[in-house]
């Protein structure tokens, strides 16, 4: 019997099957490889950036870290509540007693004020007063004058 060419012996079929497998297997290989190396490149970078932040994180938790000494420092030198309260409280009645002296030392002067004035306005009537008795005296002279005159 003749070769028939469109028959394939087991053999054959099998290798050919083998060799395709291969080379699927192979591009699944390279494939796989790529995306191993992109992963691989996502992850090195995934851990630069999380170093760099981990710096700056560090950074700043320094920052806070020597601006917590400081308060911490400063609160040191600042005086208890109680105190600042004492020495207001103390301060809030020196201030008391000074309006209070400032009022009636204020009211003095206003009573000593209105008493001068009420002198200046007596003052002044008393001279208003003397000014028109001495013109009318002046004026009853100037009459009793004219009057001589007409008779002598």
């Amino acid at each position: 019997m003749a070769p028939d060419t469109d028959t394939v012996t087991l053999r054959e079929y099998f290798e050919r099957l083998w060799e395709e497998h291969a080379k699927v297997h192979l591009e699944h290989q390279a494939a796989h490889s790529e995306h191993q190396a992109a992963h691989d490149r996502e992850h090195r970078q995934a851990e630069v950036t999380a170093q760099a932040d981990a710096r700056k994180l560090d950074t700043r938790l320094e920052g806070m870290n020597q601006f917590r000494e400081e308060l911490t420092r400063l609160s040191a030198t600042f005086p208890p509540s109680t105190v600042v309260d004492q020495r207001f409280v103390a301060l809030q009645e020196r201030m008391d007693v000074t309006v209070t002296a400032l009022e009636r030392r204020y009211e003095a002067d206003l009573k000593a004020q209105a008493i001068r004035i009420a002198d200046l306005e007596l003052s002044r009537a008393n001279s208003a007063g003397r000014a028109a008795a001495f013109a009318a005296l002046g004026g009853l002279a100037g009459i009793g004058v004219s009057i001589l005159r007409h008779f002598i």
